[in-house]
């Protein structure tokens, strides 16, 4: 799609703000390509060769269970051999659960090394450029 587009689920949003010259996919994986609850909620990805975009879990409460999820449908994409570059796996949370900065800093350097991409944070109804999450 070539225009902004927002995701919801459990009162958390973020709008993708597609600021890049090709179109972007927004795929639903959770109750979408993955139907057991295992996976994030979407891959938001270029339509560019190769393809790079970035996962996104929607969350009401529970920071802990986003991570597990994010590092769960990583796990499945690469199975999978889909070809897609993921550059980063961002939680929205709309709850009111906060996970210290230093535990953050933690969790977020131990996603990394197992993973090697990126994990971030967004506020609640956030507005992001597509470009700052591939770069």
């Amino acid at each position: 799609m070539n225009f902004n587009t927002t995701g919801k689920e459990n009162r958390a949003s973020l709008t993708v703000l597609n600021d890049v010259s090709s179109d972007i996919a927004f795929v639903r994986l959770d109750c979408g390509i993955y139907s057991d609850g295992n996976s994030c909620d979407f891959s938001i990805s270029s339509q560019t060769l190769p393809p790079c975009g970035f996962l996104l879990e929607l969350k009401g409460r529970d920071m802990h269970h986003a991570i597990e999820q994010l590092a769960c449908t990583l796990n499945r994409l690469k199975k999978n051999d889909i070809t897609v570059i993921y550059k980063e796996a961002s939680v929205v949370s709309s709850g009111a659960q906060k996970i210290p900065s230093g535990k953050w800093q933690k969790c977020q350097k131990q996603f990394f090394t197992v993973n090697r991409i990126r994990l971030s944070h967004y506020p609640n109804n956030a507005k992001i450029l597509f470009s700052k999450t591939i770069v």
